[in-house]
């Protein structure tokens, strides 16, 4: 069975190192129950390394490999729900290393429901 775990983020645009997408948490298929706070965790990692492969020197090839290091903050205003949420995220590069930021916000207020800051490193 495809859990689909790596589908929960979908970056939809990234320019100049800020992007936007959708965290789209309800596509977990997988067999164990998750709590929504920590496929939301999951999908800000998978967004913090899609953006930091496109602003880290040399990182945009299919064979470097880019992968979370360090989450440097990360804060929480309302309960995560298994739905999909808007996100926005922005990269500053760093040697071979980017500082992400990343803003979850609720679909339908556009309200802030989590941000977080995460170091992401190429291999």
């Amino acid at each position: 069975m495809n859990s689909r775990f790596l589908d929960i983020c979908q970056l939809e645009h990234v320019e100049n190192g800020k992007g936007t997408g959708v965290l789209a948490l309800q596509n977990y298929q997988g067999l164990m129950g998750v709590r929504p706070l920590f496929l939301a965790l999951e999908g800000i990692h998978q967004a913090a390394v899609r953006i930091g492969k496109k602003v880290i020197a040399g990182a945009s090839a299919r064979d470097i490999r880019v992968l979370p290091v360090n989450i440097n903050q990360f804060s929480q205003a309302d309960e995560l729900e298994l739905k999909a949420y808007q996100f926005t995220c922005e990269a500053e590069p760093f040697g071979p290393s980017a500082r992400v930021t990343v803003t979850v916000l609720d679909e339908q207020t556009g309200d802030s429901v989590a941000q977080a800051q995460i170091t992401v490193a190429k291999l």
